[in-house]
């Protein structure tokens, strides 16, 4: 999302990113946003290195086969998608782990104690043509700190 949502556009409650929102990376360097920028970069050179390996597989007659059985058994993907179950100000996580996890040392309050606003909104259309559902937050991060833990990096 990073090579996405911030083009220049206002975001507000009512707007909806998706796909074809696309960073402008003048704008990025103007704007200083060098996170924002390498992802744009990053993907643009992925993108390349997809459309030559295409190319290539579409040439060497041995890897015809094998792309088309993936094919057939799944719906095709095409292009970007944006893979956001929900946007959540780090005060919503916080609240989610501590109670999930009460005996953890979490700060009282994140960094940017300001009242969370909405944003903006993203688009889960093209994603869940795919039959994607996405995984509640709630699940998604007791996952996370259980393979922490699991691994020592996080004990308590």
């Amino acid at each position: 999302m990073a090579s996405v949502a911030i083009n220049g556009k206002p975001l507000a409650p009512d707007v909806l990113v998706d796909e074809s929102w696309f960073l402008d990376p003048v704008f990025c360097e103007k704007s200083k946003l060098w996170y924002m920028l390498s992802k744009t970069l990053d993907e643009e050179a992925a993108w390349k290195d997809v459309a030559m390996a295409h190319i290539q597989a579409y040439e060497l007659p041995m890897a015809r086969g094998r792309y088309c059985l993936v094919g057939s058994e799944l719906p095709m993907a095409r292009g970007r998608y944006c893979l956001v179950g929900s946007i959540l100000h780090c005060s919503e996580t916080m609240k989610i782990l501590q109670k999930l996890y009460p005996a953890l040392n979490l700060p009282e309050k994140c960094a940017d104690d300001k009242p969370y606003e909405p944003t903006h909104m993203v688009s889960q259309e093209k994603t869940k043509s795919l039959g994607i559902d996405f995984t509640p937050l709630e699940e998604s991060l007791k996952d996370t700190v259980e393979s922490l833990r699991e691994r020592n990096f996080v004990s308590f």
